[in-house]
C-alpha cells in the first residue's frame, strides 16, 4: 500500500514511507525545471525531453540535461545531481538518461 501526502501545494508529493519530496516545475530565475526530487539530503534536479518519432532519445536526454546547466537550475542546490531524460514518444518510456555529476556507486 502506497502511503502518501499530497500537499495544499499541487506541486509538491510528500512520500511518507520513503520519505522522497517531489516538486514540479520549480521556479529559477532563468526558467523552471521539470521535477526536483529531495531525499536524505540528495538532491536531483530533472529535466525530460519527448523523442517523437525519427528524432534520436540520446539526443534528447543531452539537449535535456544542458538545458538544466545552461539555465543553472541547480545552482540554488550544490551537490544536486542533474538528470536530462528522454520519453521515446512511441514506447511511452524513459529510453536515455544523462547525469551530471555522475553519482558514486
Amino acid at each position: 500500500m502506497l502511503a502518501a501526502i499530497v500537499t495544499k501545494d499541487v506541486d509538491r508529493f510528500v512520500d511518507v514511507v520513503s520519505g522522497v519530496v517531489t516538486f514540479a516545475e520549480v521556479h529559477t530565475i532563468s526558467g523552471r525545471s521539470d521535477l526536483l526530487l529531495s531525499h536524505q539530503g540528495h538532491t536531483w534536479v530533472i529535466e525530460l525531453k519527448v523523442a517523437f518519432a525519427g528524432q534520436n532519445p540520446k539526443k534528447k536526454a543531452e539537449e535535456a540535461l544542458q538545458k538544466i546547466i545552461d539555465k543553472n537550475y541547480a545552482s540554488p542546490y550544490p551537490d544536486a545531481v542533474c538528470v536530462g531524460m528522454a520519453i521515446d514518444d512511441t514506447l511511452r518510456l524513459i529510453t536515455d538518461t544523462r547525469m551530471f555529476p555522475i553519482p558514486a556507486i
